[in-house]
């Protein structure tokens, strides 16, 4: 396998990588937590693919290739953005999706309203760790060390740039993605002292210095 930056061929394989555990509303996943970043960040978006030795676990999800310009399965991605604050901005002026229409449920509502609502993307971190990052590989290829290396290339472009620290968010009962990002090198924000806590309910949040 390998990474490489994100080009517009991938589109339609980092909609579909970026499904979570979401089933009701997994149709509308891509338009909160992918498309935004495709469109306004991608320059620091990379994505992992199969080259043709590689061999699956047997739980892989697969997804196929759409272009021919394509020369392997894209099975993860890292999306990010340098300056939330900037981000938020560009996403609230520019980005009007029109939403596949679901039937209604709990996680339809949150997803339908995250779409619409980049301001939830301020949680009080952004003064000392601007960027945000989300990460997903698909099951199969879980476990390999490849979530690291993604890591690893957007924070080395990040650093690069002379970007202070980056902060993510994940499901609060998600304790092997908290064990992960520990691995990494991230810190739960939580248990900082001087960090605000009122914008991070419902979500643990991690932060990372980079220079």
């Amino acid at each position: 396998m390998h990474i490489r930056p994100y080009s517009p061929p991938d589109y339609d394989s980092c909609e579909a990588t970026s499904h979570p555990a979401l089933t009701s509303a997994i149709p509308l996943v891509p338009y909160v937590y992918a498309i935004p970043y495709l469109f306004y960040s991608p320059d620091y978006c990379f994505v992992l693919v199969t080259d043709d030795s590689d061999i699956p676990k047997p739980n892989q999800i697969s997804i196929q290739p759409t272009s021919k310009e394509r020369t392997g399965n894209v099975v993860g991605f890292i999306l990010g953005t340098p300056s939330t604050i900037d981000f938020v901005s560009e996403y609230a002026s520019n980005y009007n999706p029109e939403l596949p229409e679901l039937e209604l449920s709990t996680a339809v509502d949150i997803l339908t309203r995250d779409a619409l609502r980049p301001q939830r993307m301020l949680v009080g971190l952004e003064s000392k760790w601007p960027a945000h990052l989300h990460i997903n590989i698909l099951p199969g290829w879980q476990g390999g060390g490849w979530g690291a290396k993604l890591i690893n290339t957007l924070l080395e472009k990040l650093k690069g740039e002379g970007v202070r620290g980056v902060h993510l968010g994940m499901a609060e009962d998600n304790d092997g993605a908290g064990r992960f990002y520990k691995r990494c090198g991230f810190q739960l924000a939580s248990e900082i002292p001087e960090v605000p806590q009122e914008g991070m309910k419902g979500a643990k949040w991690f932060v990372k210095d980079l220079q």
